[in-house]
């Protein structure tokens, strides 16, 4: 499970330095500091900092978030961390090399005897039957603009795909396949 508002304000101690790996729109950050973080590292690899940096100033948090547009396997800190933070969760979980991205921070940043969140992520998987899904990734057939879409059709059906299905749709339970233990 991702990190939580209830997980960060159980673990950030006030005066804790937290670096936040992978923060997108920052909202992990402002939750540390919710919870009392001096300071923030929000670090995202993306260009897409605009959101977090207009929320962080937005909620009064400017002078505690420094956010970073950083690889985070060249990531360079001034000082250790009390914890991190991360949602470096998507549809590709092992494609991101999570394990090892986070094990690098905690070897390189993390204080003694500080925190991960979360400290356990599990990746399970199942086969399902989910008609309506299939039929959203399907590009218009030849008919409806005389274009032939054969190959983002197979480029579609051969990528990860987010969705919510109904338990339902589930052909047999789902079994963990990778779980990162922090």
């Amino acid at each position: 499970m991702v990190p939580s508002d209830h997980a960060i304000s159980q673990t950030v101690q006030p005066g804790d330095v937290v670096l936040d790996l992978g923060t997108g729109s920052g909202i992990l950050a402002l939750f540390a500091c919710q919870a009392g973080a001096t300071r923030v590292y929000a670090v995202d690899r993306t260009d897409g900092l605009h959101l977090a940096r207009k929320l962080v100033q937005d909620n009064g948090f400017s002078d505690r978030v420094v956010l970073m547009q950083n690889e985070i396997r060249s990531l360079e800190l001034p000082e250790m961390v009390d914890g991190i933070i991360s949602e470096l969760i998507s549809k590709a979980v092992v494609g991101q090399q999570q394990e090892a991205l986070i094990s690098r921070c905690r070897d390189r940043f993390l204080k003694p005897g500080g925190w991960l969140l979360p400290q356990i992520v599990s990746l399970c998987i199942a086969p399902v039957q989910a008609e309506e899904v299939y039929q959203e990734l399907q590009f218009p057939p030849q008919s409806v603009y005389s274009l032939n879409f054969a190959s983002a059709n197979r480029l579609a059906l051969h990528h990860p795909h987010s969705a919510r299905l109904d338990p339902s749709s589930f052909l047999a339970p789902p079994q963990v396949a990778y779980c990162l233990v922090g």
